[in-house]
């Protein structure tokens, strides 16, 4: 909801570090994409991540439309990539497909501990859909 988001990402909002892409329906909000400003200082390098994206139904032409809407501001800015972390994961492979580049990192972002019920459902790699807005690799 608003409050979490706010919580989240009020401040970086603010300072102009984070945007905040909306599809809208008749009925409403249909989908959005986060995406924070994710700069390497030492090398100059400008980039901004895909923090999160999410969608009412599983829709790839709305994906297609925050990128494309994420990719025009980022040259308008001379942001030098747009990135997402995390390769091959459930609802990943429309990103994957047209990404020219990869990178690897130190470190798996995504780790979790679940006891009981939980931990054998998310042993289950097509229930997931991690993001940076996860536990607090966006913070």
């Amino acid at each position: 909801d608003r409050a979490a988001l706010d919580w989240h990402f009020g401040p970086k909002l603010e300072r102009g570090k984070l945007w905040i892409a909306a599809i809208m329906g008749a009925s409403g909000m249909i989908a959005y994409g986060l995406f924070q400003r994710k700069d390497h200082d030492e090398s100059g390098l400008t980039r901004m991540r895909l923090v999160d994206f999410q969608a009412i139904e599983q829709n790839d032409e709305c994906l297609r439309a925050i990128l494309h809407l994420a990719m025009e501001r980022c040259g308008r800015e001379s942001i030098h990539t747009l990135e997402q972390v995390g390769l091959g994961l459930p609802g990943t492979g429309l990103i994957d497909a047209h990404a020219p580049y990869r990178r690897s990192l130190p470190a798996w972002p995504y780790y979790y501990m679940a006891a009981g019920p939980l931990a054998k459902r998310l042993r289950d790699a097509g229930v997931w859909e991690p993001s940076s807005f996860d536990g607090d690799s966006s913070l």
